[in-house]
Order: C-alpha cells, then structure tokens, then sequence
C-alpha cells in the first residue's frame, strides 16, 4: 500500500481517538484537590495559631523577667533611711490592696513631678473591678499623716504593671524574726528578704526571693569592734 494514501485501517482513522475524562473522574479530581486544599489550609491556621501562641508566652515571659528586675534593683538599691511597711488596704466597693511602701525610694523609682512632692514608692495588687488584680506603682508622700497618705492612695494614678493577677502574696523576714511575716511595720526595721508569690488568673505561678542589702554598721560601732 502506498505510503500517501491513508491507512484505512489504522485506528485513528476508524474512529477510535484519545478520550476525554469522565464525570466521575472529574468529580474525583475536584474532590481531591479541595482535600489538598483543606490540609493545607489547616496546616497554614495550626501553624499560624502556633506561632501567636509562641509569641504570647514569649511577652509573657519578657514581662515576668521586667518585673523581676524591676523589683529586684528597688531593693538592692533603697536608700540607709528607708522603712519598709507592708500592708493591707481595704478598697471600697472593690476588695482589698496588698501594698508594700517604700519611704524614701530610690531616685530612679520616683516617677512623680517635681511639685507634686511624692518620691515615696507604693508597690500594690489593686482590685480591678472583675475579681482579679493588678499589680501597680504609685508614688506618695510619706510625709503626711496616715489618714492623709491612704487617701492619697485611694486617688493616686497607680501604673498597671502586670494584669490578670489572681493571688499576691508578699512576705518579709528580719534578721531578729523568725519566719517570713505577712505585715511589716517599720518599727520592726529592715527586713533582710523580700518573698513574692505571684498566681495568674492562667494558673501560672511565679515565686520570686530579693535579698535586701544589710546596712553598713556605723563607723563607731565598727571601730569598737576592732
């Protein structure tokens, strides 16, 4: 048979061509792809929720590490005439405010203007109105009288510091007492340890120890010693 004329045997030319897809097999395709596409869509959500939870407990922690510094140079750092008196506050309507004040504070933890005359230091877990705490700053002059200063208190601009606070617990242990003690008066002195417990709404627990410098002895006493 010549090779210029067609093969009228050859499959293509007996109708038999390339077939297209089914429904069904289309159907199969679009199936599929969209579950390909849900898997990875929900990869994508899973791994992006991961990550804002990541970067949650990460502003958490640097808020925790904040704090502790914080506190930490307050009492490494208290001037030779400060007291130390820790207390607790009844707030009307709202509960009560465990606060530690720290009269005088030291230069860097005073954050009031000039003419306000306030330098003293309040550390305090205020009721927030929901059932919860926050631990707060203020400053106050110690100068005034107890009425006047609690007052002062109740009005202050306290400067939340860390919400969402459950429990706070602050104990101080002296030199000359036995055990760590839940009030502190300044007759009692200098305290030698600062211990803080704090409990989040979250359940997160953070328990944290500052050593508070014994004062130098005064040069006579350390002359007779000798």
């Amino acid at each position: 048979m010549s090779p210029f004329h067609p093969d009228h045997h050859s499959p293509r030319s007996a109708g038999v061509g390339v077939r297209g897809f089914t429904l069904l097999e289309v159907l199969l395709s679009v199936s599929i792809f969209l579950l390909l596409a849900g898997g990875i869509f929900t990869a994508v959500t899973v791994t992006t929720k991961a990550s804002a939870e990541v970067a949650l407990v990460r502003r958490e922690t640097e808020r925790f590490d904040a704090l502790q510094r914080f506190l930490r140079q307050v009492f490494s750092n208290l001037p030779a005439s400060t007291q130390l008196e820790l207390r607790v506050r009844p707030v009307p309507s709202l509960g009560r405010a465990v606060e530690v004040l720290i009269a005088p504070a030291p230069e860097f933890a005073d954050l009031s203007a000039p003419t306000e005359q306030a330098g003293d230091l309040a550390l305090g877990a205020i009721p927030d109105g929901t059932g919860a705490l926050t631990f707060s700053l203020t400053n106050f002059n110690g100068t005034l009288s107890t009425t006047e200063r609690d007052r002062q208190l109740e009005n202050a601009s306290w400067i939340p510091l860390l919400p969402g606070v459950a429990d706070f617990r602050w104990r101080f242990a002296g030199t000359e007492t036995s055990g760590l003690q839940e009030t502190w008066e300044p007759a009692n002195g200098r305290p030698a340890l600062a211990d803080l417990v704090v409990t989040m709404t979250d359940g997160t627990i953070k328990h944290w120890q500052f050593l508070i410098p014994e004062l130098a002895r005064p040069t006579s006493e350390t002359s007779a010693h000798r």
